[in-house]
């Protein structure tokens, strides 16, 4: 008993440093795209590479070996560096006047209670929320939502969806991403702009390929091309996914845009992936995003502020199915 313990003591590091290296061969070479090796795509980003690489330095340190922490404190560092630098953004104060303000949050079914998430939610001040994980289909909590946020229009709870609008919510629709999640489609009326959103739930387990829920995605939103679109979510993707860059092409992510520190949204107290996302079409111009700390859910919501010197508008063709 004692030998094997001393034996997997002595070959932590290394079985650490093994873990690392194959997650940065799937890095680069595969990304999520494969079922089976996106899963450590998935638990091992950058920084979790950076720290575990950090741990078999300061083990091999404590055995008074001197160059394997030389090599693994090298690789830790090329890690934190480029986990810095891709995660990392920094944009000086826009002087464009402020326009709407929209919310996305994911709920976490209310474990923090309702109340007072509701709290916190009205404290953003926000024209336009999106909620995830927001509650079971009972009237009683729409109702609760309907009697917090009486200047708004509520959609939800549907299957977990909730939308909240100091505005009208013209139409709307919900449906399926393959079977790898779920979405609302709205039309909205928002202060004198018009806007479509699609408010997006992917589900998380880390063995099922996300490659069916984007496709879905992507078609949506190509269906919306030429309108202004909002899609925000919890894509239980990176952004750094191999699935998320076919949005990156048609849509603008509004932190990487216009956002400070750091992208990484979960899980709480220490995020480390960027699940929570907000994007824009070209026709929507975003002034400023900001990641906010709470502990209301395991999730950070995003606050993104649409600049004032725009209104968004549409030809007013039917919502697509």
């Amino acid at each position: 008993m004692v030998d094997a313990a001393v034996l997997s003591w002595r070959a932590l590091p290394l079985v650490l440093m093994a873990w690392v290296a194959a997650a940065l061969v799937v890095r680069l070479a595969f990304r999520d795209r494969l079922p089976i090796l996106s899963v450590l795509f998935y638990l091992t980003p950058l920084i979790v590479s950076g720290a575990l690489s950090g741990l078999s330095a300061l083990i091999w340190l404590g055995r008074r070996s001197w160059r394997l922490p030389g090599i693994a404190g090298s690789v830790a560092a090329t890690f934190l560096v480029w986990w810095h630098v891709t995660t990392y953004s920094h944009h000086p104060p826009s002087s464009d006047p402020a326009g709407e303000r929209i919310v996305f949050w994911n709920a976490a079914r209310g474990a923090g209670g309702w109340p007072s998430l509701m709290e916190t939610l009205q404290g953003f001040q926000a024209d336009l929320i999106g909620l995830v994980e927001a509650g079971p289909r009972r009237g009683e909590t729409e109702q609760l939502w309907r009697d917090r946020f009486p200047a708004h229009q509520v959609s939800g709870p549907k299957r977990g969806l909730v939308l909240l609008v100091r505005g009208a919510i013209l139409e709307e629709s919900a449906g399926k991403l393959g079977t790898g999640g779920r979405y609302g489609h709205y039309r909205i009326s928002l202060n004198g702009r018009f806007l479509d959103v699609l408010l997006v739930d992917v589900k998380s387990n880390p063995l099922r390929s996300r490659r069916e829920a984007f496709a879905y995605l992507v078609r949506l939103i190509d269906d919306l091309s030429g309108r202004p679109l909002i899609v925000m979510g919890d894509f239980n993707t990176p952004v750094d996914s191999a699935f998320v860059a076919p949005i990156a092409k048609r849509l603008t992510n509004a932190f990487q845009a216009c956002g400070n520190g750091y992208n990484v949204t979960w899980p709480l107290p220490l995020p480390v992936l960027s699940l929570d996302q907000v994007w824009a079409s070209p026709e929507v111009q975003l002034r400023d995003c900001e990641l906010r700390w709470t502990w209301r859910s395991d999730h950070r919501p995003v606050a993104v502020t649409l600049s004032g010197s725009s209104r968004g508008d549409h030809s007013g063709a039917p919502i697509p199915k």
